[in-house]
């Protein structure tokens, strides 16, 4: 294990912010190390090089070999959890901005999933911890890099479309901590936020998880909710279901 501090430098020079940050060779999960870390006044990011329990959304195993990408931020928020909405989806997409100005063609399929090209290539992972005044957010995310002879045949990795740099992980952790310091003030996406340039579903119609219906999918607001239209063309907003099935 290594554990250091990292800290955010403005344009002159002077720190604006600073984060805890641990580094595990190998560790059962970063998302599980945060949530039972003692809570601190400052941001704690944890990175791993290979998980042993690493946990997806709803508990599912996440494969997490040597050679990939995983870490997990706990942030703290002076909001309380239920103005956290969205979270997972301005996480998401500013991920996918990240990788697309790494010319690398990134999808997103709502709630959180990276998709490459039909397949998945990542995931974001959110727990939110209730304070006294406000909560923490841990915010787990799991990219899949380089291509190897254990990886799963139906997962993209993001080396195969893209040349990545050496200080990848560090740029990628500026631009979320930058989005991270947006959302402390103003918790919601942007009203011109740009999900539908890298949606996957985007103006499809797909089944829904417990839904008899198919809808027209249109989309995200401004809370992360997918918003929906049904075969007598009403909206819907939706924020715990997934996406099943595309028809057409």
């Amino acid at each position: 294990m290594r554990d250091f501090i990292i800290a955010r430098n403005d344009k002159v020079g002077r720190i604006q912010s600073y984060w805890h940050a641990y580094y595990f060779a190998q560790l059962p999960s970063t998302q599980q190390f945060l949530l039972n870390h003692p809570p601190t006044i400052s941001p704690i990011v944890c990175r791993a090089g290979a998980q042993t329990a690493g946990i997806g959304q709803r508990n599912a195993v996440w494969h997490s070999p040597e050679g990939q990408l995983y870490f997990s931020i706990r942030y703290p928020f002076s909001l309380p959890s239920a103005l956290q909405l969205g979270l997972a989806q301005i996480t998401a997409l500013t991920i996918a901005e990240f990788l697309a100005a790494n010319h690398c063609p990134i999808k997103l399929k709502w709630p959180n999933d990276l998709f490459i090209e039909n397949r998945k290539c990542g995931g974001i992972l959110i727990d939110l911890i209730p304070r006294a005044a406000g909560c923490d957010a841990v915010i787990g995310v799991g990219l899949n890099i380089v291509r190897q002879a254990d990886c799963p045949a139906h997962y993209a990795y993001l080396a195969d479309y893209c040349r990545l740099a050496g200080d990848f992980y560090e740029q990628l952790l500026d631009k979320l901590f930058a989005m991270l310091t947006l959302w402390q003030q103003k918790p919601y996406l942007p009203a011109a936020h740009r999900w539908a340039d890298y949606d996957f579903f985007i103006h499809k119609i797909c089944r829904l998880e417990n839904e008899p219906q198919a809808f027209r999918l249109l989309g995200i607001d401004q809370k992360g909710r997918l918003i929906a239209k049904d075969e007598q063309q009403h909206i819907h907003f939706f924020t715990n279901t997934r996406i099943q099935q595309c028809i057409s």
